[in-house]
């Protein structure tokens, strides 16, 4: 159980990657470039700080904590 939520975890992490603020700076071939407005960038950010609002409410019943501070503690 705990492998398959760590593997989900780790793929789903990086699979938002393609489209987090660091990647929309870059295209296909990997060179900079803007193509997003002021407008689309406000949206993106405050649908991301959903995103990590919901995901920081997950529980993890068996240790009874939450995700981020279960994971964060797992690596200490």
């Amino acid at each position: 159980m705990m492998f398959n939520l760590a593997i989900g975890s780790v793929v789903g992490h990086e699979i938002t990657h393609g489209f987090d603020e660091d990647r929309r700076h870059i295209d296909k071939d990997g060179k900079t470039y803007t193509s997003w407005s002021n407008e689309t960038i406000n949206m993106f950010d405050k649908r991301s700080q959903c995103v990590i609002e919901q995901y920081n409410n997950y529980t993890v019943i068996q240790v009874n904590r939450q995700v981020s501070h279960f994971f964060i503690n797992l690596l200490k």
